[in-house]
């Protein structure tokens, strides 16, 4: 076996082994714990005693509760800076590769696609900063394809992800669950003894070749006022296959065997501002602003054939902009309505530019007397510019002595209005002259504001000083759509439909269960419901292609999405070991489809698609999380410890009984720890992959405009091993190392099928073979 020698590589794996020949280490702490509100308190006081004991996470804001995982009655994934810092991820798909039951796509330049929780993704999962949910993503044709990773992660302290529908909590984005990031506030960058701090950061990823820059600046100003600013810079190119850079780097056609080319230039820029009065209110004001701009080379489509048109040259160019403002005010004050709270309000600003420039070669036909060679152009924009509000209160009743309610109750608004624009020409190589068939500009669909109204109330019930626990939540949810009428949308679009408004109502239940037979044991029952609305674009949506012979229709009838889910789980926690067990079963109704063919237009003949409802499919699984420490080596100063995960899922259409593509293979993992004190880690992880299997695919799974597409093709099992280390020589300076895929084996896991499913792409479509990542931090 040949590994391809990097300078970095070399340099990572000496520094996960030099730490062992140290002479001495120093002996410090540092620790950041949470308060009720979830705001970290930094703890940065000498401590030569190690901490050997597992830390019972308490998650903050995600149920809406301060609660310990094994309280929630849910099956939940936590992660913070420690974890962010230590696995060098740069985005979600690398915070989460050991994560059972969530799975991060990656399109066909490296970049993230979707995010899947128990197989189901899109907009079908809640992703919110700071309480603020990210826009819904929008794909139109091969020109406009929108994601919803407008965020710098190493600006989170904390990321919860909950899996399973929740929607009497947060509505109809959470039909399958959620995934809530928390930005670092100002004192999670000062010490105690300090009025001023910060750190800068720099890192680098073999695989993408991808630099990382950040720097931050805090400072207390008094006892009441503090504030931080960021900045994060990060240049991710294409991620590279098994294959490395040698293979094909030059050859473009369908016979690459190379990814295409791609770079990207993101900015993020966050500051926020806190002030506290008093020790029962706080406020926050924070601003976020994101930029990524995207230069993609689609190499491989360069001399192949779609429909008759040969693709001579392609260029493109994606902008994508974020901005978020948020107001938060916190409060700790006993009434008869409540004993604590919080209200905010956000404002957020997304845009997204995609600008497409091809050569084609297009040979005569029934539409053309002769054969030509066109320069087309393609400028395609998203808008999303969206404000909300909320207030949620928390209220504490006892019964009587057995018995202790706890109430959460709030209100949530939120304005969308989402707007998009397509402008182009096609130019006539040999004659100069414009030679375009579609109307510019056009609209796929009409302006639209979208106003969503959320109320809910939730009691969690305590008896017998807590040793049962009963869950009971309702929420009510209004959701209006009003389309703009006239203008570009229908200019362009004549003998289309008039834009239809549409107005949905829904109740979403919750009701869990809880027994605590100990101390460190809970077993729980979770059943809670989600459901979404249809979306603006499967409403109303006008495109024709004549040359083709097809248009597309609104569906102003569409109903809404809808889950029900039930979970049966075991949680246990003590001094030194970690279990959690969840099997759950979640029925799905009414799945939007959008694009697909409903009918014939009489008049024309040509052939109508649009959205529709697709019947019943359920999903079912068992996930399995531990955590041991096994025992203490070095007169106490170290730990052994392991971990492990195990995922399984199956997915069925009603009705056809076909397999979901959606759903992962078989997952497990498991790992080896080494701590010493509180500033040495190296930890080995295996991943394990079962093969897909035909009989576990769909073959004919519907595609929009039914365009030929080929199924998701089988693959093998596989197994990695990763090394990552943890290194603080001084108190000030971390050193995060990785090692990942150490015996380079080849493979290509089931995300990568699902999105290349032609043999040229999954050709390319290989994981990256032996690579490897470094980061150092610096705080001041």
């Amino acid at each position: 076996m040949t590994f391809k020698k990097n300078p970095l590589t070399i340099i990572t794996s000496l520094l996960l082994i030099s730490p062992l020949y140290a002479q001495s280490t120093p002996e410090w702490v540092l620790d950041n714990t949470l308060n009720a509100e979830g705001i970290a308190i930094p703890n940065r006081s000498i401590d030569n005693t190690p901490s050997v004991t597992l830390s019972k996470v308490i998650v903050s804001g995600a149920l809406k509760e301060d609660l310990e995982i094994a309280e929630s009655a849910a099956t939940i994934a936590h992660f913070d800076t420690k974890n962010i810092d230590r696995l060098n991820a740069t985005n979600l798909a690398q915070l989460l590769n050991y994560e059972p039951g969530v799975t991060v796509d990656l399109n066909k330049s490296g970049g993230i696609s979707d995010i899947r929780i128990r197989g189901i993704g899109k907009d079908r999962v809640l992703i919110s900063v700071d309480g603020a949910p990210i826009p819904m993503t929008y794909n139109f044709g091969s020109y406009l394809s929108t994601s919803r990773d407008y965020f710098d992660i190493d600006a989170m302290k904390s990321i919860d992800i909950i899996k399973g529908p929740m929607s009497t909590l947060y509505g109809g984005s959470a039909l399958a669950g959620g995934i809530f990031m928390q930005t670092k506030d100002p004192s999670d960058f000062l010490r105690s003894d300090s009025n001023f701090g910060g750190e800068v950061k720099a890192g680098y990823r073999t695989a993408t070749r991808e630099t990382l820059l950040s720097g931050t600046v805090a400072g207390r100003f008094n006892d009441k006022l503090s504030a931080f600013a960021r900045l994060t810079y990060t240049n991710p190119h294409e991620e590279r296959n098994h294959a490395g850079k040698s293979s094909s780097e030059k050859t473009i056609g369908p016979n690459r065997t190379h990814p295409n080319k791609s770079e990207a230039d993101t900015y993020n820029f966050l500051t926020k501002w806190v002030f506290e009065p008093n020790a029962n209110h706080r406020f926050s004001l924070t601003y976020e602003n994101f930029k990524e701009s995207l230069h993609a080379d689609p190499l491989s489509k360069i001399n192949s054939v779609s429909f008759g048109t040969t693709y001579l040259d392609i260029h493109t160019k994606d902008v994508n902009k974020r901005q978020q403002v948020t107001l938060r005010h916190d409060f700790n004050q006993e009434t008869a309505l409540f004993d604590r709270g919080f209200w905010n309000i956000y404002f957020q600003d997304s845009k997204a530019k995609q600008d497409h420039n091809e050569m084609r070669f297009i040979p005569a036909n029934k539409y053309s007397p002769s054969s030509k060679t066109t320069y087309r152009t393609r400028y395609s924009d998203f808008n999303n510019k969206t404000y909300g509000l909320g207030a949620e209160f928390t209220k504490g009743i006892a019964q009587n002595d057995a018995v202790f309610h706890n109430l959460t109750y709030g209100v949530n608004y939120r304005h969308n209005k989402v707007t998009t624009e397509r402008d182009g020409n096609t130019i006539n190589i040999a004659t100069g002259m414009r030679d375009e068939s579609e109307t510019f500009p056009n609209k796929s669909f009409p302006d639209s504001k979208i106003k969503e109204l959320g109320i809910f109330l939730q009691d969690r019930i305590s008896f017998y000083e807590g040793q049962f626990e009963v869950i009971a939540g309702i929420r009510y949810d209004h959701y209006k759509m009003s389309p703009k009428l006239g203008g570009v949308y229908q200019s362009a679009n004549p003998s289309g439909d008039q834009p239809a408004s549409v107005s949905k109502s829904q109740f979403s239940k919750r009701v869990a269960l809880l027994w605590h037979p100990t101390e460190e044991n809970t077993l729980f029952f979770n059943y809670s419901e989600g459901f979404r609305a249809p979306s603006f674009s499967a409403i109303n949506v006008g495109f024709g292609n004549p040359t083709h012979g097809y248009i597309s229709k609104s569906n102003p009838n569409l109903k809404p999405e809808s889950s029900k889910s039930y979970e049966l789980g075991w949680n246990y926690i003590d001094n030194t070991k970690s279990f959690s067990a969840t099997g759950f079963y979640t029925d799905y109704k009414n799945f939007i489809e959008e694009r697909q063919e409903a009918a014939r237009d009489p008049l024309t003949g040509y052939r109508v698609f649009q959205a529709i409802n697709l019947d019943r499919s359920r999903i079912y699984g068992l996930e399995l999380k531990g955590d041991i420490d096994l025992f203490t080596i070095q007169n106490g100063n170290g730990t052994i410890g392991i971990n492990g995960s195990l995922a399984y899922a199956k997915g069925k259409e009603k009705g056809s009984n076909n397999p979901i593509n959606n759903i992962e293979p078989l997952t497990a993992t498991i790992g080896i720890d080494y701590n010493y004190l509180d500033n040495l880690y190296i930890g080995a992880r295996l991943k394990a992959v079962k093969g897909k299997k035909a009989k576990d695919i769909n073959l004919n799974e519907p595609s929009p405009y039914d365009l030929p597409q080929d199924p998701p093709q089988p693959g093998p099992g596989y197994a990695t091993v990763d090394l990552i280390a943890e290194y603080k020589p001084r108190r000030d300076i971390t050193i995060n190392a990785g090692l990942y895929n150490i015996f380079n084996k080849e493979y290509s896991s089931w995300s990568q099928r699902l999105v290349n499913r032609d043999s040229s792409d999954l050709r390319r479509a290989t994981n990256p073979g032996f690579n490897a990542a470094l980061s150092v931090k610096y705080e001041f």
